[in-house]
């Protein structure tokens, strides 16, 4: 049991990382091949449909093979190497539709594949002993949090006096549209010591 323990919390651990990664930079991928933010909103959709789709497809297949979890454990990490393929695949063909319906596709399996997380919490009810149950269940909630320790999205590096940056709400940079942003703005310093932060609509935190 303590095999598969392991490698459950491996799971969570490479799954949260994955997700701390590819969130952030999903808009900029999808601008990146062409695409717009209404199909930044699919391939975010795309996702959730289908983790949607499989939540239960999972929980049934396990109730009717015996508890047995191999089998639904080994069909998650194939849909999500294969979900994470296409994705990946989308940086290589041609710009505009089939490269943004590759993203949209791959998050879609990858959803598919993460719907196998809640296995997770059903595997742990059903092997692990009554007694060791609240010890496993924060180890496996602080396996989890350290994947998302990942790079998020940030400004950094030298601001030079003048110069605009343009970031949405979320503190995403985003100088190619200004529809839902605000601008932090650099002005010349009056004195040799220091310049001027000016803010619109925009937050710092």
């Amino acid at each position: 049991m303590l095999i598969s323990l392991i490698v459950i919390l491996l799971y969570g651990v490479f799954e949260n990382v994955i997700g701390s990664i590819v969130g952030p930079s999903l808009v900029f991928y999808v601008e990146s091949v062409g695409g717009t933010n209404d199909d930044y909103g699919k391939a975010l959709s795309a996702h959730m449909l289908g983790m949607t789709l499989l939540v239960t497809f999972y929980g049934n297949w396990v109730d009717s093979n015996g508890n047995k979890y191999q089998a639904p454990f080994a069909c998650t990490f194939i849909l999500g190497i294969v979900g994470s393929l296409i994705y990946f695949l989308a940086s290589v063909l041609p710009k505009g539709f089939w490269a943004v319906n590759a993203i949209i596709f791959g998050r879609f399996i990858q959803g598919m594949g993460a719907a196998g997380k809640t296995l997770i919490q059903c595997w742990i009810a059903t092997a692990v002993p009554h007694d060791n149950m609240k010890t496993v269940l924060t180890v496996q909630s602080m396996a989890g949090n350290l994947g998302t320790f990942a790079p998020t999205n940030s400004i950094s590096g030298n601001v030079q006096a003048g110069q605009t940056i343009v970031i949405d709400r979320n503190g995403v940079d985003i100088n190619g549209d200004v529809s839902n942003s605000g601008t932090i703005s650099v002005l010349p310093p009056s004195d040799s010591n220091e310049a001027s932060l000016v803010l619109n609509n925009a937050l710092l935190t």
